[in-house]
């Protein structure tokens, strides 16, 4: 998973928000959008880090707390801890 997760953070440092080519569970795939969402947001790429989100958001089998409070944070509806 490392590997994979480098490979995106170097493409999402290049403005490619898209995961690569390669095998990947259901859950790897909610997590690898969560981290290109955040390296976009980083970016100034909100849009497309609010997009990726969501993306996680509905991937992932089970609820993803991570990316529903990373997406909640940019919607400004962000609960204290």
């Amino acid at each position: 998973f490392t590997a994979k997760n480098n490979l995106v953070l170097a493409r999402a440092a290049q403005g490619n928000y898209q995961l690569p080519l390669v095998q990947m569970t259901q859950v790897e795939r909610a997590q690898l959008l969560h981290t290109a969402a955040l390296a976009a947001i980083r970016r100034g790429d909100v849009e497309i880090g609010r997009g990726l989100l969501q993306n996680a958001l509905d991937t992932h089998p089970q609820h993803f707390e991570a990316a529903a409070q990373a997406l909640r944070t940019l919607e400004g509806r962000a609960t204290p801890l």
